[in-house]
């Protein structure tokens, strides 16, 4: 499968997210899957994930969802208003809150 992984926060906190995004994609490209980091893009032809939308002015987060780019925000923080938008039902990835047990 084809993923994106995408850092939509300000670059000097970038350093603090590195290695949450080289987990990310060394643990997806082991399962052998191709996968490919990106800035303040999406790619169509990819599953996307969204780090850092959180940062992303609230009117801009229902564009994503209104694009049909396929995407999973990571890191969802859902403080502002519009931020549930981001969250695709139609992913293929359950957004039900987990426990530990």
């Amino acid at each position: 499968m084809k993923f994106g992984i995408s850092y939509f926060g300000p670059e000097p906190l970038f350093h603090l997210r590195r290695d949450f995004l080289l987990s990310m994609k060394y643990g997806l490209e082991s399962l052998g899957h191709d996968v490919v980091l990106n800035g303040l893009s999406l790619e169509s032809d990819r599953f996307n994930f969204v780090v850092g939308d959180y940062f992303l002015p609230a009117a801009e987060i229902p564009k994503i969802a209104k694009s049909g780019v396929r995407h999973r925000a990571c890191e969802h923080r859902g403080h502002r208003a519009g931020h549930a938008e981001l969250q695709s039902a139609e992913d293929g990835f359950s957004s039900a809150p987990t426990s530990p047990r």
